[in-house]
Formats: C-alpha cells, sequence, structure tokens
C-alpha cells in the first residue's frame, strides 16, 4: 500500500504509521494493524496511542456487538454494528456480514440478500456470504407448502451453497446445510406422491419429518402445519386440525388458509358460533368476497342450528305427508291449548302458551309449499320470509340483488 511504501522511506514517521493502522482496522485486519504497531521504532509517540487505542476499542466493541447477537439482541447488535461501520469498520465484509445475520434474525430477508449481494459483488468467492445468502432465501419462502414454488428458494441456496463448497470441501456449516435443504425437497416430493394418492395418514408423517427439520424458519412451518391440517380434513380428524391451524397462525398471523380450515373444523363440529367469529374476525382484515361467502354460509348454518325443529314438534318424520302433518297438529294442538292448562301454575301456563304458539308455527309453514320448501332447505322462519319477499320482487321485476347480500366484485368493501 502507499503507506507502507511510504513507511519504507521513513519508518519513524508516526503519521503515516497511524493512517496505515486506520486503514487495517477498516478492513477489520487487527492482526495486521497490531503488526504494524508493533514494528514502529519512533516517532510521535501521542499518535501511536491513538492508534492503540483504536485498535482496543474497536475490538472491544465488536466483541460486544457479537455477544448481543449471539444473546439474541439482533436489535442492539445492529445499532452497534452500523455505528462500526460508520466510524471505524467501513471496509470491512465481516462487519457487513454481521450487520446481514442481524438482518436475518430479524426477519428483514431483502436487507439480508441485499448485502450479501454487495458483498459477493466485491469478492464472489466469499464462503460466509454465500451461506447468508442460502440461509435467507430458506427463512424467506412464504410460498404455499402445496405450490410447485415452495422447493424453488431450497434449490436456489443449495446451488449456492454448492458453489460455496467448491472453495471449500471442508465447510461443515455449508455441508450441513445444503445436506438439510436437500433432505427438505426429497421430502416435499414424498409429500406430494402421497397427498396424490389420498395416502394421507403417510403425507402426515412426512410433514412430521420436514417440521422437524425446520425448526428455525417460523414462516416455512407455519405453511407445514397448515398443510397437515388439510390432511387432516381429509381424515376427518378436526380436533388434530384444530390443534395444526392454531400452531400456523401462531407462527404467521397472515395465513389466510388456516382460518379458513379452522372455520372449517368448528363447523364440523358443530361449534357453529365459534366458526361465525372466525370468520368475521378474518374478514374483518382479508376482505375478499370468498371469505364474505364463506361467512354468510357459516351464519346460515347458525341460523339453522338456532331454528326450531318444526317436524320434532308436531313429531312427524320430515317425509311425512299433509295428512300425517295435519293429524299430528290437531292431535299437538289439543294436548298443548291453553284452555287445558289453566289447573297448572303461571309458569307452566307461559309455558304450554309458547309451545302452542310454535304448534300453530310448524303447522303453518309445513301445510305451505313454499315455505315448507325453503324450511327443508334450511332456512328458519325469518329467512323463509326473507327469501318469498325476494322471490316476489324477482317476479314483479323491481329486484337485482341476492338473497344473502352483495358485496362487491372480488373485495368486500
Amino acid at each position: 500500500s502507499v503507506c507502507e511504501q511510504s513507511l519504507a522511506l521513513d519508518a519513524q514517521n508516526a503519521k503515516i504509521r497511524s493512517r496505515l493502522v486506520t486503514a487495517q482496522v477498516a478492513l477489520g485486519d487487527f492482526a495486521a494493524a497490531r503488526a504494524a504497531l508493533a514494528a514502529a521504532t519512533g516517532g510521535d509517540a501521542a499518535a501511536l496511542a491513538n492508534a492503540s487505542k483504536l485498535i482496543d476499542d474497536t475490538e472491544r466493541q465488536l466483541a460486544t456487538a457479537d455477544a448481543a447477537l449471539t444473546g439474541g439482541e439482533p436489535a442492539n447488535a445492529l445499532k452497534m454494528l452500523a455505528e462500526l461501520e460508520t466510524k471505524a469498520l467501513f471496509s470491512c465484509p465481516a462487519v457487513s456480514l454481521k450487520m446481514g445475520r442481524c438482518y436475518l434474525e430479524l426477519k428483514n430477508y431483502p436487507r439480508v440478500l441485499n448485502t450479501t449481494q454487495q458483498v459477493l459483488r466485491a469478492n464472489p468467492r466469499n464462503i460466509d456470504a454465500l451461506v447468508l445468502r442460502s440461509e435467507a432465501l430458506y427463512r424467506n419462502n412464504d410460498a404455499a407448502a402445496d405450490s410447485p414454488q415452495w422447493t424453488d428458494p431450497l434449490e436456489q441456496g443449495q446451488r449456492l451453497l454448492k458453489e460455496a463448497l467448491s472453495f471449500d470441501p471442508d465447510h461443515a456449516g455449508a455441508q450441513a446445510f445444503r445436506k438439510r435443504l436437500r433432505q427438505l425437497c426429497g421430502s416435499h416430493s414424498e409429500f406430494k406422491a402421497a397427498f396424490s394418492c389420498r395416502e394421507f395418514e403417510k403425507a402426515q408423517e412426512v410433514l412430521d419429518q420436514m417440521i422437524e427439520q425446520g425448526q428455525d424458519n417460523p414462516v416455512m412451518l407455519a405453511s407445514l402445519y397448515c398443510e397437515r391440517a388439510k390432511c387432516g380434513i381429509r381424515l376427518k380428524d378436526w380436533p388434530r386440525v384444530l390443534k395444526d391451524v392454531g400452531q400456523a397462525t401462531y407462527r404467521n398471523h397472515s395465513l389466510v388458509q388456516a382460518y379458513l380450515f379452522r372455520a372449517q373444523a368448528l363447523q364440523a363440529l358443530d361449534r357453529q358460533e365459534d366458526a361465525v367469529k372466525e370468520l368475521e374476525g378474518l374478514l374483518s382484515w382479508h376482505r375478499e368476497q370468498s371469505v364474505y361467502e364463506k361467512l354468510q354460509e357459516a351464519k346460515f348454518l347458525l341460523r339453522k342450528k338456532k331454528r326450531a325443529n318444526y317436524y320434532e314438534l308436531l313429531g312427524v318424520p320430515s317425509v311425512a305427508s299433509q295428512l300425517e302433518i295435519k293429524k299430528a297438529y290437531r292431535e299437538r294442538a289439543a294436548e298443548w291449548h291453553p284452555d287445558k292448562k289453566g289447573h297448572l301454575d303461571e309458569v307452566a301456563r307461559k309455558n304450554a302458551e309458547e309451545m302452542f304458539k310454535r304448534i300453530g308455527e310448524a303447522y303453518e309453514v309445513l301445510t305451505d309449499a313454499q315455505k315448507k320448501e325453503y324450511y327443508d332447505k334450511g332456512y328458519d322462519l325469518e329467512g323463509i320470509d326473507e327469501q318469498i319477499e325476494l322471490k316476489k320482487r324477482r317476479t314483479e321485476g323491481h329486484g337485482h340483488g341476492h338473497g344473502h347480500g352483495h358485496c362487491g366484485s372480488g373485495h368486500c368493501c
């Protein structure tokens, strides 16, 4: 370097020697900086002392930043490293990569990719940059586990690690990580084959292996748990579905499919109110037409669950004829007529009046062909009246809406 050439001519020039030390510290080469300082044979003692202090302070601050990163404080470590990069280590690829490691832990994967790209432009053979970049690709894999694109970043990471191993075949970190990515890609193919063949239990077993391999990747784990839930739906293992979607949403709050699977499981367990709440929560931040429609369907099923069972009230099967319905009504109405309950206490009389009213309501619906048709489709009394009114408006040519409302084109406003 220029400083070294100058020192060859004037070994006692402390100012030049201090500049050399500063340049070597900027590169992160502390050993060379100390060696340069040790070679001093005289000159300005204060300048040499300042150079020595620069080395000591920078090494100490770098060690503190490393401890923060290792101790699970990437934000603090990043702050310290950024300050070091500005003040002293402004030409040090190792510091850039340490900052990249902080970004990785902070889940800022685009910054990791940008940092490693800059380092690799300056030195394409930087193994640490290749390994870190492959880790960012792996952790930033937000593709659904059932999509063909799921393996793309893993395969790209394998290529980077292969390149790193071409420079250092014995690099243990690159070897182990490449092996894991290769296993994940192989397991993914095995999972898809099992699912396609409707071997859902086998598919779950493969997913269990993948989940075990991906414990350091929350985004990927969420997708894998969501796929496990899908297998559970096919097996009708609803409690397991709820557990799996819980694991998925814990790791990725924006995984829409997991919330839909949870609503489906709740409906299958006849927890209609919980299913409605789940879909209402989802629609509050994911305002899509498909979610709106599922919410309306869930509300319909809830109303169906809560409605009175008119066939049971009359004591007839759902396939009963009109004659059977009328006969049953006369018998039940006679049994619960308020005039026959005058000897009862006030509470019992009110219960009888309510029962008599519901028996009449059942008779009115089940002996009206149109109302009975809507009732048999699942509508409650309010829904029946809504459908009849809607049909009337359509017949008159005044209405163009939908029975369950309208939510725009593609998006619910």
